[in-house]
């Protein structure tokens, strides 16, 4: 095959993809590329959105119970493993049920806390691990799309050409 065939071949080949050969580059505007960006990130921002809003409520319910139990009467009583319910005999002589789902604890005794003499109300703490579990999720995920929109924003993928020099510009 001769060279004039070769050269001729690859102009044609690249010229059929966008941003190959000559003029075939489609220059964008500033709005544009800024619509673009957006367009990408929206998605993660939703998403960022509802990791704040669980951070957030993990954070007042962490608060609020912790509250609560600092300003609480505690009772330890026997409990058995594996049971939803606990009975609690009241300083007043009367006996309540209180559900102690939510404990997760495996051993003999159970503390409850309550209020004044609200002893219905009395609850049990949550199981401690949760509360560090949720903080781990929502701050990870969360921090991993702020990095992910902050290089969207950010990035150079999106260059425009200055119409003078030839060259590309961020």
């Amino acid at each position: 095959m001769n060279d004039v065939f070769l050269k001729d071949r690859a102009a044609r080949d690249c010229a059929d993809f966008e941003g190959c050969g000559k003029g075939s580059t489609r220059v964008l505007s500033e709005g544009e590329i800024r619509k673009q960006k957006l367009e990408e990130v929206k998605f993660p921002l939703l998403i960022l959105m509802f990791m704040i809003g669980t951070f957030l409520l993990t954070l007042k319910l962490h608060s609020e119970e912790l509250l609560f139990c600092w300003k609480a009467t505690a009772v330890t009583i026997p409990y058995t493993p594996g049971d939803s319910t606990v009975r609690f005999d009241a300083p007043n002589g009367n006996r309540y049920v209180i559900d102690v789902s939510k404990a997760g604890c495996k051993k003999d005794q159970i503390t409850l806390y309550y209020r004044g003499e609200d002893y219905q109300g009395a609850e049990v703490m949550t199981v401690w691990w949760l509360f560090p579990v949720c903080y781990l999720v929502s701050l990870g995920v969360g921090g991993v799309l702020v990095r992910n929109i902050y290089k969207t924003l950010h990035s150079t993928r999106y260059a425009t050409q200055n119409k003078g020099s030839g060259k590309f510009e961020d």
